[in-house]
């Protein structure tokens, strides 16, 4: 919806790639919770940085991907320039999720948090 809703305001003539930009950021998703996602216990600032980093290196593999099967040749050094424009990224996403998840703790008990989250309390301690 993301993708849809940014191609529709900011840059109609890019919803042509739609399709290809969806399966470049959903394929290293997938890959990541098969993988990776799946093992996850507990939440913690290494676990969401190992997480993240794996996916963002599936995001930059992807773009390479189509550029490898593109029909206009395309250097090494933009693409390597694309790659290094993700580190902000890199850099910023796990802040963002460690804040989101700890707002998502905090709203737990709340009546909007039952509602929006369906927490449920771990089976061996007390409400």
């Amino acid at each position: 919806m993301g993708l849809l809703f940014q191609g529709l305001i900011f840059e109609p003539q890019d919803l042509v790639h739609l399709a290809v930009n969806t399966l470049s950021l959903a394929v290293p998703l997938i890959a990541v919770h098969y993988t990776s996602g799946n093992k996850v216990r507990s939440v913690t600032m290494q676990t969401i940085l190992k997480l993240d980093s794996a996916y963002y290196a599936g995001v930059v593999c992807m773009v390479a991907f189509w550029l490898a099967l593109s029909e206009t040749a395309m250097a090494f050094s933009a693409w390597a320039l694309f790659a290094a424009s993700y580190l902000p990224v890199v850099a910023l996403e796990p802040v963002l999720t460690i804040a989101v998840l700890w707002l998502v703790h905090r709203a737990r008990h709340t009546r909007v948090g039952l509602l929006c989250f369906d927490y449920q309390q771990p089976a061996n301690t007390a409400p």
